[in-house]
């Protein structure tokens, strides 16, 4: 039994996830989007865990700290990369690259970079209030939840 199905109805794809339901009461999630956007994300987001991944070992290995020099290394960088790709890619580009690039990459890279955009763009729509909101529950609940979830998991141990 599969964990889930991709297939197209018309121009929408459907995701159908079997297990969904025991938790969600549903079990269809409908995206209006192609095929192509979600290949492209899924490239870019392999290829970025993959460097990632590959970033993390480098400098593990390089510069042996106490301080997590490589996930902040990869976090500026997946900072400063989504905000040139999002200024140089712009409109000139077509959608599947941008999801490529920004979503796929800079996602699958780090997902702290996107964290960090839409704080950016809360700041200059001048909701800097919703910002420091966000940017401290976001902090304060991604702690806790981790720690909750490590303590759950080690009951399965």
């Amino acid at each position: 039994m599969t964990v889930f199905s991709i297939y197209h109805l018309n121009t929408r794809c459907v995701l159908r996830f079997r297990w969904l339901h025991l938790f969600f009461r549903f079990d269809k999630l409908t995206i209006n989007t192609s095929m192509k956007a979600i290949l492209a994300v899924f490239i870019g987001g392999g290829f970025g865990s993959v460097l990632r991944y590959l970033i993390n070992k480098w400098v593990s290995v390089i510069y042996p700290t106490f301080f997590p020099l490589a996930t902040f290394l990869i976090n500026s960088t997946g900072c400063f990369l989504i905000g040139f790709l999002i200024m140089f890619i712009g409109k000139s580009f077509p959608l599947p690259i941008k999801l490529l690039l920004i979503t796929g990459f800079c996602g699958g890279f780090t997902t702290f970079s996107a964290f960090a955009f839409e704080n950016v763009v809360l700041m200059q729509n001048q909701q800097i209030g919703l910002a420091l909101f966000y940017i401290t529950c976001s902090v304060i609940i991604g702690i806790l939840f981790t720690w909750f979830g490590i303590i759950v998991g080690k009951g399965f141990v």
